[in-house]
Formats: C-alpha cells, structure tokens, sequence
C-alpha cells in the first residue's frame, strides 16, 4: 500500500539524517595544544597553518534550481552537478544540470509513482543516487549514465543510503542502526559487494570515495564517538579499515589528501599518512569537500550563524571566500577542479520562501591565482613511535639506566643530521600510581646514545641510554626535529 503523504516525508527526513551532506552531525571536542603541535587522542601530529586573505574569488553565481519547494544535497563532477528534488515530499527524485548545455527545468532520472530517490553523488558521467521501492519496502543503490540515459542496480538485497562515486568503486551506507560502508564496480554491477566496515558496534556514515576509485573514507561512530576511517584497493583487494583520525567526521578526499572537520576546525592530511594539517582560523568551520587541492567548506562565527562558503589552496596557503550573505546559510557544498585549473562549487541555499526551510541550489566557476608552491609543512613525515616504544596516551614501562631504542621514519632517508639542537631531551613528569603502563620488553647493549638509519625498513633507531638515578620517576622523552616539529613518548622507570 503507498505510504501517506506524512509518512513519505517523514522518510524523507530519514534519508536525509543519513546523508553527510544533507544533516552534518554537529560534535565538539576538547584539543590540547603545544604551540603549533597538538597531540589527539590518536596521537596524530597536528600542525596549524594560518591562511593568508586570498580575498574573494571571480565569476558569477549561476542559479542551479530555484524553482519553488526543496532542493538540496548538491554534488559536482566536471560539467555535470547532480541533487535532490524534494518539491513534492510524495516523491523526491534526483535532477542533474549540465553546465556545458543547461536546461529548463533540469532533466531528472527516470521514475515512478513507486520510488523515492535520494542521497546522490556525481563522478564523470555517472550519478549514484538510493532508490526506496514503497511498493517492496526495499532500498537499492543505482547508477544513471547522463550519456546512456540507463539506470543500474548495484548489488542486490541491500539497504542503501548516502552513495558515493570515484572511478569504478561505488560505495554506499547499507542498513540503519549499526549500518556498514559497501562497495561494488560499475563495470561489473552484480558482482558481490565488499564490506569495508563490518563494525556491527559502529553506525558508519558519509562515505567518499577518491577519484581514482582506489580509496574509500567515512565517519564510523559509536554513540557520540566518531573516528574517520579508510580503505585502500591494492591489485584487487580491499584493506582492512584503519583510523585516520579519531574524534573527527565528515571526510572527503581526492586521493591525494583527506580532509574532514573535528571540533569545529577543518583538517587535512596525506592519504598515505601523515601530519594532519589544522586550517587555524576564528569562528566555526565544518563540512569540507576538496578537489585537486582545494578545500571548500562552511564557515561562520559561531555554530548558529549563517554559514558563508570559502575555498582553501592548499600549495598557496590562501584562503578565498566564495559568499557573504549574513541571511542567508549556505551548506551542503561540493568542490571539483575542472581541467583548465578552474574551480566549480555547488550549495544549497535556505533562501527558498515557497516553503518552510525550503534551499535553492547555486554554483560558481572561478580561476584561483596562480601560485609558487609553499614549503612542504612537514618535510618530514613522521610516523612512529614504533615498537618497543608506544605512542600517547600509553605510558611505557622501563627499566632505569637500560638503553631503549627509539624507532621512526621520516619518510626516507633525511641523513643523520635530523634533531634540534640539545634533542632528544626528556624532562620529569608527575607519576600517577593508578595509570596502567606496558612494560618494554627490547633494550639494546648500554652505551652512549645513538642514531642510525635502516634503509630496509624505512626506520631510524636512536639509543636513549637512560640514567639508573631515575628509577621510581616518570618522565617524557621529547624528540625535537631540525623542521620545528616535536614527538612526546611518556616513561616510568622502576
């Protein structure tokens, strides 16, 4: 039986609460700071960057949709944006513009009374987009080709939400509740989906997927606790899930870095690992989208005022407002960087009165300045502490006076010349006797300390030879870099 006009926008509401684009999770977190390096809970090196005033992009601003009722969850690849049309919360339908030959009205992915269609993503000439069936009760992730004019079930007896694109790779949210990240080929539409997740204690959510196909990112929460998670595709296979940032959401990648928003802050940082780089700029920022280097996200001055749009060029370290319009809250953005160079974004925009809380859909094509590439903000990369040392929060249990070896990697072999001068240091900490710690089992002869570098494993290994007298003590061992950058390791010593 078809459902009630009430119970088909209530299901609406639904699909979108479980779209990242359409209703961003709002969390707030605590951070610690030490100058320009933080320290999270994932001991994940943060560096903060302060953007310089790039002032306020070209073009004009193109009206996408703004015909009367709701249209939203604008997303853009090259000429082709793809959305939602929930004008009639009957049946909502995904449209897409063609900036190279618009239209009026916009064509939309064929339908029937049965379907609801929402949640959609756009990559080439693909859109990916949920369908729910209210005849079966069923939900699917589809594929329309704008060229083909065809539409194609991914897998089969799903229950997919917000759908993502790159490449071949499709991936979707599946299931309510505990949901998982799916993924599945274009090319190869029936094949058996991929699990990514299969966290049944996580609800996972906001999938992205790289340009490539190759990487998939998403917000894993358990309860309040949200993690930024990925997955690599390495000669067929998918690896297993691995955190990329904890207390963080809302990922987006175009495969050479990931970005996402925690605290109200945007990050980003190298997809193969990294420092993660923090936007440091005053207000509220949240919902980052980015494309061949350049970030577009929300920004305000507190978490209710009307959000503007901006874009980041991360080579320059300029920062570019894109709106300003103190009455108007724009959201919901998506960034793609066209072949010539010029940037495209795409938002929603609450200033629809047709009807309550209605959006309009908007987008601008602009040409950023050209720029000399900065600096690399971490020459280093640093990864590690390996083992037998753990990185913070885990307070390292050893012996006084033993020599602890002290392993790393900068990302290849950066010579021997690498500290700050008087560094590694360490320096006395409060001891708490309740703190649990894990014993280091691997010490090396005694002697005077030592650096050296393993081309075979990409590690360095510095010989902290430790003093009998601090036996009963704690202590952090701080190793300070040439670059400014500084690594905590937390001690006690029996």
């Amino acid at each position: 039986m078809k459902s009630t006009n009430h119970d088909i926008y209530k299901r609406q509401q639904i699909n979108e609460a479980a779209s990242p684009k359409i209703v961003r999770k709002r969390l707030w977190w605590l951070a610690a700071a030490v100058g320009v390096l933080a320290v999270s809970l994932a001991v994940t090196v943060i560096l903060a960057v302060t953007p310089g005033n790039g002032g306020t992009v070209g073009g004009a601003t193109v009206p996408v949709d703004v015909t009367g009722g709701d249209q939203l969850d604008p997303h853009v690849s090259g000429d082709i944006a793809a959305y939602t049309d929930a004008a009639n919360p009957d049946q909502s339908l995904i449209r897409y513009y063609d900036f190279l030959t618009p239209g009026s009205p916009n064509a939309f992915i064929p339908t029937t009374a049965d379907f609801i269609d929402t949640l959609s993503d756009a990559n080439g000439t693909h859109v990916a987009f949920a369908r729910y069936d209210q005849s079966l009760g069923t939900r699917s992730c589809m594929i329309y080709d704008v060229v083909a004019h065809t539409t194609t079930e991914i897998g089969s007896g799903t229950q997919a939400f917000a759908t993502a694109l790159g490449g071949d790779t499709v991936a979707f949210v599946n299931g309510t509740g505990a949901s998982d990240i799916m993924v599945g080929r274009i090319s190869n539409p029936g094949a058996l989906l991929t699990n990514l997740s299969s966290s049944p204690a996580a609800t996972d959510t906001s999938p992205a997927v790289s340009p490539a196909g190759n990487l998939v990112v998403w917000t894993s929460c358990v309860l309040a606790d949200c993690n930024v998670m990925k997955a690599t595709l390495t000669s067929g296979t998918w690896s297993l899930p691995a955190v990329v940032r904890t207390s963080a959401a809302n990922p987006d990648t175009d495969g050479t870095n990931i970005v996402y928003d925690s605290a109200g802050d945007v990050f980003f940082q190298p997809a193969g690992g990294g420092a993660a780089i923090q936007l440091a700029l005053s207000g509220v920022e949240r919902n980052p989208s980015s494309s061949g280097g350049v970030i577009a996200f929300e920004g305000a001055v507190d978490a209710i005022s009307a959000h503007d749009l901006f874009v980041y060029q991360i080579s320059s370290n300029l920062l570019f407002r894109v709106t300003d319009t103190p009455s108007v809250d724009e959201s919901l953005n998506d960034v793609t960087v066209l072949p010539n160079g010029d940037v495209r974004v795409v938002w929603a925009a609450n200033d629809d009165v047709s009807v309550a809380d209605a959006r309009n859909i908007y987008a601008q094509t602009f040409t950023l300045p050209p720029v000399t590439p900065l600096p690399d903000p971490d020459p280093y990369h640093f990864t590690g502490f390996f083992q037998p040392v753990d990185n913070l929060p885990t307070l390292n249990v050893a012996t006084a006076g033993s020599a602890i070896p002290v392993k790393f990697s900068l990302g290849g072999d950066q010579g021997l010349a690498i500290f700050a001068a008087g560094y590694p240091a360490s320096s006395p900490i409060a001891c708490d006797a309740s703190e649990p710690g894990v014993v280091i089992e691997e010490t090396v002869n005694p002697g005077g300390s030592s650096l050296s570098y393993n081309a075979t494993t990409d590690q360095y290994s510095y010989v902290w030879g430790t003093d009998r007298a601090w036996r009963g003590t704690c202590r952090m061992l701080v190793v300070r870099f040439n670059d400014d950058s500084q690594h905590l390791a937390k001690f006690r010593f029996r």
